[in-house]
């Protein structure tokens, strides 16, 4: 029997978790079936990945003519490589490994709820879990860094269920080091796992499990075509250059505090004058200042409250044992947990509607995607890439399909998102990249159609490209064709 007892209603919630992990499992297949991304950083980790799999640098320094700024490290393109590797390169098959690493981490959590809890919380623990990764589609499903962090903590979590209490601590430096090379604060997500669960002989423990982490970092960079010194060099760039926005903190912290629920049923223990072991309260304690250090990225320019997101793991984890402690069966425990249960299900909703309403109005992406593929066809051999227009409003997210460009074998040396980020760190448009303009190395550009090419806006404010890039174009190439999505526009 489990130390924590028995939850009320196991076959309701056992049904409830059972039909909404049905749900999640067909969005997860709906967003695959989507002919384009939900955003336009998932184009950008699909090209890398390919670059990886094709024997080229996902890496290089920004003088190069193929420069492209990424904050990520090659966790997520080794990932996703292998998948285009395995199973050829498709849009499909590049969001793979986030869809699939979505629907691992539910079902690794079922194992780990009803191995640490009983039967009885496997129904409650299930139906939580799902409700946040649907509260927090897309970023739980998107082919950027979210899913397989997720993942990662999961099984952290799970491997405190082992029988040999050894291996505990080294599956959790190993997804440690995993995480950090995917996003380099994400050892902030494992610290209240560490220390609810990795404290016996903590002195032999942390230092340990310190450089194994370190050693499981370091070891993708042995890679010929993985590069530490460029990765890092992007990576500090982008951290000194994106600023803290206090209006921010507002918005962050109203999402944040369903991550932080766990504390509502803390505080209802101590009321009804119950006892909490001290390592739970710690738990809980350690997961409130694990996310006010994640406020900060989630604060800042091009931040969003979706930097929590791998922390939901920990907070059902301690949601359920903190349940336990409310008296099996009790009236409180039964309020709790029907009150928390359909608190979550209830702010699923409004998510879903505007994910459904979001893939529905973007059904046209199937046509871009046959659209550029008869480009293709007409032009065998030819280098070709996808440009930019005048807006982001219209047209922009044509440009998503940007992949089917690169796996054909055609160059990718403008990136919406990577310039981005590129121009807020001050990285200027270096001379190889107007050398090869000038030069006409790509002889047929994609441009939104009707749009002036190359004078869109960034995100963060402020003109993307800047004139002598719009010139070199300008004096290089011309209109030749205009199809229903794009003009084609080729060297002089």
């Amino acid at each position: 029997m489990s130390p924590f007892g028995k939850l009320p209603y196991p076959r309701l919630f056992m049904a409830a978790a059972g039909l909404l992990s049905a749900y999640a499992l067909f969005v997860l297949y709906r967003y695959g079936a989507f002919a384009g991304y939900m955003d336009h950083g998932e184009p950008n980790v699909a090209i890398r990945s390919w670059r990886l799999v094709t024997g080229r640098d996902i890496y290089v320094p920004p003088q190069s003519d193929s420069f492209l700024m990424v904050p990520y490290g090659p966790v997520i393109f080794i990932i996703n490589g292998l998948y285009l590797a395995l199973f050829g390169a498709t849009i499909l098959t590049s969001k793979l490994g986030a869809l699939i690493a979505s629907a691992l981490s539910l079902a690794i959590f079922a194992v780990y709820a009803k191995r640490r809890f009983g039967a009885s919380y496997l129904g409650v623990g299930v139906l939580i879990f799902a409700c946040f990764q649907l509260f927090a589609m897309p970023f739980s499903f998107w082919n950027r860094p979210e899913p397989h962090t997720i993942l990662l903590v999961t099984i952290a979590l799970f491997s405190t269920t082992l029988e040999r209490k050894y291996l505990s601590p080294l599956i959790i430096a190993i997804c440690i080091g995993l995480a950090v090379n995917l996003k380099i604060h994400a050892f902030i997500y494992f610290l209240p796992i560490v220390f609810m669960y990795c404290s016996e002989r903590w002195r032999v423990a942390y230092p340990v499990m310190a450089l194994i982490s370190v050693v499981v970092f370091l070891l993708p960079f042995a890679h010929p075509n993985i590069s530490l010194n460029d990765y890092l060099a992007g990576v500090f760039r982008v951290a000194g250059e994106h600023a803290f926005v206090p209006a921010m903190v507002a918005g962050a912290l109203k999402k944040g505090l369903l991550f932080l629920s766990p504390g509502l049923v803390l505080a209802a223990i101590l009321v009804a004058g119950k006892k909490v072991p001290p390592a739970d309260a710690l738990y809980v304690a350690a997961l409130t200042l694990s996310m006010g250090i994640a406020l900060y990225p989630a604060s800042i320019t091009g931040g969003s409250w979706n930097q929590f997101l791998p922390f939901f793991p920990v907070t059902v984890d301690a949601f359920l044992r903190l349940t336990g402690h409310l008296g099996e069966k009790s009236r409180a425990q039964k309020g709790i947990v029907l009150i928390f249960a359909l608190t979550f299900l209830i702010v699923t909703v409004t998510p879903q509607k505007r994910l459904h309403r979001r893939l529905d109005d973007r059904a046209w992406m199937s046509a871009v995607v046959t659209e550029v593929e008869g480009i293709l066809k007409r032009n065998p051999g030819v280098p070709i890439e996808m440009g930019y227009g005048d807006s982001l409003a219209r047209g922009y997210r044509t440009t998503f399909v940007k992949p089917i460009l690169a796996f054909a074998g055609n160059p990718v040396t403008v990136d919406g998102w990577s310039d981005m980020e590129a121009r807020l760190t001050g990285i200027p448009m270096w001379r190889g990249k107007l050398d090869r303009l000038r030069a006409c190395k790509t002889r047929i550009w994609l441009v939104p159609k009707g749009q002036a090419p190359f004078k869109m806006n960034s995100y963060f404010g402020g003109g993307l490209y800047g004139q002598d890039f719009r010139q070199a174009f300008l004096a290089n190439h011309e209109p030749s064709e205009q199809l229903e999505y794009f003009d084609l526009w080729r060297c002089r």
